[in-house]
């Protein structure tokens, strides 16, 4: 058995040149039981995102064509699908999965920036906290229940040939999760 205790542990620096898709610093503080058998662990704990933690996450889809490009690449769905359940069978054949259950609580003060760019432009600024429960047990079911409820956002929206719309998320606005 191992008990692993932290208190404002830096788990992510990371700046947009290190990964322009997701960056930022995680500090958190934890409580993990790790119990059981190598095979088979089981792992219980929570983990608090401390003040100061920022995540930042950017999806943007490519959607240049190339001049260049000189290949077209034709695939079969079916010889793709074959390939994937042949992958799921191999996974499923070693699979001792830990049981993991922990809780999650994030600090009123942690900043989440999303970019979401496909066709038009999407971003959201949120502060809030919030307690989520997250568990994987046997067949690797996971679950997440809980809620973040917003303290201060903004988004704006930016659709090509229109002119940018601010909009505030109203504070006690939530997001919440239950189950798979």
């Amino acid at each position: 058995d191992l008990q692993v205790t932290s208190n404002r542990i830096q788990v992510m620096n990371t700046t947009s040149k290190d990964n322009p898709e997701f960056n930022g610093s995680i500090f958190v503080n934890s409580r993990i039981n790790l119990s059981g058998s190598l095979q088979k662990p089981v792992v219980q704990g929570s983990i608090v995102l401390d003040e100061g933690t920022v995540i930042n996450y950017r999806y943007t889809e490519n959607l240049a064509v190339s001049e260049t490009q000189k290949l077209v690449t034709f695939a079969s769905l079916t010889e793709d699908k074959n390939q994937e359940e042949g992958k799921k069978i191999e996974k499923s054949g070693i699979s001792r999965s830990p049981d993991i259950e922990a809780t999650l609580e994030i600090n009123p003060n942690t900043l989440f920036n999303f970019e979401i760019s496909k066709g038009y432009d999407v971003g959201v600024h949120i502060t809030g906290g919030g307690f989520l429960t997250y568990s994987m047990m046997p067949g690797k079911a996971i679950a997440l229940t809980g809620m973040y409820e917003i303290r201060q956002g903004s988004s704006e929206l930016k659709i090509p040939g229109w002119p940018r719309k601010d909009f505030t998320i109203t504070p006690g606005s939530n997001v919440k999760w239950d189950g798979q």
